[in-house]
């Protein structure tokens, strides 16, 4: 065996910021709440499979590293984000695009510079666009190739549309994008997680691998002891003749620094073994080695062999090639592909990929590049037909309207031959209304005597009634690990001062039948529950109580039944006593619909004008977070003008009380969770509302 080391261990390029950028420290790297978020990363590919993170922002303001998940994806006053392709310069040559993260005017752009550099150079300039997105938000695009910008200054973009092509321009050791979003001229992670906390800059953050992966594979009848490493391509090939022979392959890792030992086998189309190799040990440690091996092997018998690499004890990859006996080695065409949209039911606004997943890593019989062409249509109409090396494409926002039929029609070649061609196609959306809505909302609060109880709020508003189901809910929390849960719960339903509605245990009072049809029906007979119908545009409260005065940790739920109905939960709210530590009043809600675009929603948490409304004791600060079902913090705020304020003002939704907060965001379907608590410790009685925004 034979190694070589890594062309790239982890991209490196030179920081680049406008002019009047400011120094950072770790402290600053964390978007501001209300900032616009991504949808996508703006490079194509797909995340892991051919668009691989090198760096993120380094977070640690001394000399050592640190990056959002607490690993070593970055080094040394790195300030963005690196993303590497497959196939390195050849890549780059075929063609990556990078595209507009948001809406946004260019305020620099700069093209005409080298773009194949493998070294940090001083003072080597970059091609590259940075775009100011108003409010303070910037984000840059490096490093691309030259003759390869798409926009200059003052242009008018929009997301989604192609800005240039990845390449290695600038200090840089290799192609990759280097994207950095700034804020007031400062540089954030848009990554949140361990190490990074506050604010996802992500409407879903792309998850993190962690496992040893393989990024590229290739036979070759090169002599590999001059290789400069897998940035720089090799003759390819996946046929050998019969008789001994030397075959060489080289492999490209990630994630590899657990990486300890290695063995390869040949295998014949019979499985039975040709060569059995030694274990052998790697030097662990490297995140994203490359190794060549040179194996003399008798190829005795015609058919599919296969190259058996395993990689600490398990079988890593069974890599196909064909031995012949006679006759031409000829060129053969990629295999096929699968094509979809993302996202699956795009609407408008939304920035449309169409992604490529294949069956195999070994798509290309003779271990070629593949590259793609991506040929999109509206209504039959071509709006954009571009080959390049990644596994998606992408068309702006807007580029097709609602009741449009969307296709893409996807071609893997070599270069050479073409392989067949699938074809995705879709109706755009029409923009979410009431069919992406809240459905839901569940408050879980420790229930005191007195006015320390459960109180949940909602309003209904359009020209039907609404028909909701209320439940209270305390001796199930046991067996979800919450302490102290009630032990019997007791329900009331108020309009206004009038008691429409109680119940103590759900199987009394005369719905049990309707309940258990919901699918909703709660887990403990000593819950309660209740189903009603609301008056639209009528105030209604829910107040659950410890039966006999009994205290604990109590959950009371708030659902929509009929989501068929014109009328929508327009604000559904929760009162309750915020206490220290774990006494936050923690008020969860569904976005429910047919996943076709998101839900305009307002949440606020009230304190300090309740009592102005003859609540008694009031938190004096509240603090409002709003976390998705995968525990990604959304979004946050203190005091509601501190961001949003137009929004929040525009919706007609402004506190009356400066230290109260308000969030104003499109959430897509799913389930979320408000927290409010007080701010330095401090308690009281609070109010979260939130509300169903018109599209």
């Amino acid at each position: 065996m034979k190694s070589h080391p890594p062309a790239i261990g982890g991209l490196v390029a030179a920081a680049i910021l406008l002019a009047n950028a400011a120094p950072a420290t770790a402290q600053e790297f964390a978007p501001p709440p209300g900032l616009k978020k991504y949808a996508f990363y703006p490079q194509a590919g797909n995340f892991f499979e051919d668009a691989f993170p090198g760096n993120f922002v380094d977070l640690d303001g001394s000399s050592g590293i640190r990056d959002w998940n607490c690993g070593g994806y970055t080094y040394d006053g790195h300030n963005g984000i690196d993303t590497g392709i497959r196939g390195g310069f050849a890549g780059q040559a075929i063609g990556v695009p990078v595209f507009a993260i948001l809406d946004g005017t260019v305020n620099v752009a700069q093209d005409g510079e080298f773009d194949m550099h493998t070294s940090v150079v001083a003072g080597a300039k970059p091609n590259f666009v940075s775009i100011d997105h108003g409010g303070g938000h910037v984000t840059q695009y490096v490093h691309l190739r030259k003759g390869s910008v798409a926009v200059s200054v003052g242009q008018q973009v929009k997301a989604g549309q192609q800005l240039g092509l990845v390449a290695s321009s600038g200090s840089s050791t290799a192609p990759h994008l280097h994207f950095t979003s700034l804020y007031n001229w400062m540089p954030f992670e848009s990554f949140a997680g361990s190490c990074r906390g506050g604010v996802s800059n992500w409407v879903a953050q792309p998850a993190f691998r962690t496992e040893p992966y393989l990024r590229d594979f290739v036979f070759t009848n090169d002599n590999l002891a001059g290789w400069q490493g897998p940035n720089f391509d090799t003759s390819r090939t996946g046929t050998f003749y019969t008789g001994t022979r030397t075959v060489q392959f080289w492999f490209w890792l990630a994630n590899a620094t657990t990486i300890t030992s290695y063995k390869v086998r040949y295998l014949r189309p019979d499985g039975s073994v040709a060569i059995d190799g030694q274990r052998g040990t790697l030097s662990p440690g490297n995140r994203d080695p490359a190794y060549y091996f040179n194996y003399t092997a008798n190829l005795n018998v015609p058919g599919t062999w296969h190259v058996e690499l395993t990689l600490n004890d398990q079988v890593f990859t069974r890599a196909p090639f064909t031995v012949i006996s006679s006759g031409e080695i000829v060129n053969r065409p990629p295999g096929a592909v699968q094509a979809a949209f993302d996202p699956p039911a795009p609407v408008p606004s939304d920035v449309v990929f169409c992604r490529v997943s294949m069956p195999t890593f070994f798509l290309d019989p003779d271990y070629d590049l593949p590259r793609f062409r991506f040929v999109w249509r509206v209504n039959h109409t071509v709006v954009r037909d571009v080959v390049n090396a990644a596994l998606s494409d992408a068309i702006p926002r807007n580029t097709a309207a609602a009741g449009d039929t969307l296709t893409c029609t996807v071609t893997p070649s070599d270069g050479i031959a073409d392989g067949p061609s699938t074809t995705a196609a879709v109706t755009v959306a029409h923009p979410a209304g009431v069919a992406d809505k809240l459905l839901n909302i569940s408050t879980r609060l420790r229930v005191e005597a007195g006015d320390r109880v459960l109180i949940a709020g909602m309003i209904a508003t359009g020209s039907d009634p609404k028909k909701v189901m209320l439940r209270a809910v305390g001796p199930s929390l046991k067996a979800a690990g919450v302490e102290n849960a009630l032990s019997d719960t007791t329900l009331e339903l108020f309009s206004g001062e009038t008691l429409v509605a109680t119940n103590d245990d759900w199987k009394t009072g005369g719905q049990q039948a309707e309940i258990e049809a919901s699918g909703i029906a709660p887990a403990r007979d000593a819950e309660s529950a209740l189903i009603a119908t609301l008056d639209a545009n009528q105030p209604y409260s829910a107040i659950l109580r410890g039966k006999d005065g009994a205290t604990g940790v109590g959950l009371i739920e708030a659902y929509d039944l009929d989501q068929a109905a014109a009328s929508q939960l327009a604000n559904i709210s929760t009162r309750g006593f915020i206490d220290t530590g774990e006494g936050v009043l923690i008020a969860g809600f569904i976005v429910g619909g047919n996943g076709k675009g998101g839900a305009n929603v307002a949440v606020r948490a009230l304190g300090p004008s309740l009592g102005g409304a003859g609540v008694l004791n009031p938190v004096a600060d509240p603090e409002l977070q709003i976390v998705d079902s995968n525990g990604v913090l959304r979004n946050v705020n203190n005091d509601w003008k501190d961001h949003q304020a137009s929004e929040i003002t525009a919706a007609g939704l402004q506190p009356s009380n400066d230290r109260e907060s308000a969030i104003v965001a499109k959430l897509t379907p799913g389930a979320y969770t408000a927290i409010a608590r007080g701010r330095n410790n401090t308690t009281g009685v609070a109010l979260v509302e939130v509300y169903n925004l018109k599209p």
